[in-house]
């Protein structure tokens, strides 16, 4: 049985993808910076909490072990964490690849390489570590998610206004769609076996 470490496994897609990961059989453990109590909306059943922080490197080879695939949502918005954000991707997959990992699959965001904004180029330069990465490793590049564009119009709606984009498509997708997404990146067998290889797959609503 395929055994799955799923990083950033308490967010929004991370908690969705645990979800069907275990509908699905598979065997999963999360790697989040706190463990969320059982019994919480955070906590799946059936899944294994680690505690651990890719900035640091605590807790990464506890949460590694035993896996075959490791699937990479965490995120890193603002400050320390967006500026840590590929050096954290890079200590995952060291600590994947000091495991026995076979495979790393990770999460980002369409056209993140042709923009200047310090959050795509982080997930821009996270890309170039999976990349550099002795593993075999699929980046999934997705669209915004819906819930983006509905706090857009909320933060409108709070001074009366409606929002307008000029130049600009909005082509949102659910997070349940792109943790399906991430599940099969994972889980479907790479066209060489023998070599290690790195993939981009893109994935729109």
């Amino acid at each position: 049985m395929t055994t799955l470490c799923v990083a950033g496994g308490t967010g929004q897609v991370g908690h969705e993808l645990v979800r069907l990961a275990l509908s699905a059989g598979y065997q999963v453990s999360v790697l989040s910076r706190n463990v969320p109590p059982a019994g919480s909306a955070k906590h799946h059943d059936g899944a294994t909490y680690f505690a651990g922080d890719v900035t640091s490197g605590d807790g990464l080879a506890a949460a590694v072990a035993g896996a075959d695939v490791v699937i990479d949502c965490l995120e890193g918005q603002f400050g320390k964490a967006q500026k840590q954000f590929a050096d954290g991707g890079a200590r995952l997959l060291a600590a994947a690849h000091l495991a026995g990992v076979r495979k790393a699959v990770a999460l980002s965001i369409i056209n993140c390489d042709l923009s200047s904004v310090s959050y795509y180029a982080s997930k821009a330069a996270k890309e170039r570590k999976y990349a550099e990465s002795p593993l075999k490793t699929v980046v999934v590049r997705s669209t915004q998610f819906h819930g983006l564009v509905a706090r857009i119009f909320t933060a409108g709606a709070k001074v009366r206004l409606i929002p307008t984009f000029k130049a600009v498509r909005l082509q949102s997708i659910a997070p349940a769609d792109v943790a399906a997404a991430l599940l099969e990146a994972a889980v479907g067998e790479s066209r060489d076996n023998s070599h290690a290889e790195h993939l981009v797959v893109t994935i729109a609503g």
